[in-house]
Formats: C-alpha cells, structure tokens, sequence
C-alpha cells in the first residue's frame, strides 16, 4: 500500500470517528434518531393574535420569531406543504 492510500485510509477513518461521536451525542444517524437532540426553543406568539394563512386555526408557539408581513401556518399546513415540494438532493 502507498503512502497515498495509508493517508487517504486514516482521512476516512478520521471522517467516520467524528460522524459516529456526533451520532451518539446527538441521536442521529439512524431511522427515528435525534432522541438526545436538544429540544427547539419555541417563542410564544398567543400575545401576537396569529391564524394559519391557510386554515385560520390560532398559533400560539412558533419555532422562530414571526417576520411581520409574512404568512406564517400552523403545524399540519405546513407539513403538508413541505411535501408539495420536491426533495432536493443533498450531494
């Protein structure tokens, strides 16, 4: 084995090191993981008065901040229009 190789062998091996402790630190890796992830701050919004702009239902939590002017939807909206759009391939 060259020089080349041994090098290129301990880059991957370096690669797959970090992804499995990040994996165990934070769940990730497998079907359903992300059990250890910490939880998403969500910010209070029933002061705002804001309705789904699609079904109307009242929001009280958002996972972000409100952007005034912009239409903000409720958690089954917006997973529903999250599939209507297509996956784009991540590589």
């Amino acid at each position: 084995m060259g020089q080349l190789e041994a090098t290129k062998g301990l880059f991957i091996n370096s690669l797959f090191d970090t992804n499995m402790a990040y994996n165990q630190q934070f769940g990730g890796g497998g079907a359903g993981g992300g059990a250890n992830r910490p939880q998403r701050q969500m910010f209070d919004v029933s002061t705002l008065g804001l309705t789904c702009a699609q079904c109307g239902k009242a929001i009280t939590e958002l996972p972000f901040q409100p952007t005034p002017g912009r239409p903000v939807y409720c958690f089954d909206c917006n997973k529903g229009r999250r599939n209507d759009f297509p996956r784009r391939d991540r590589f």
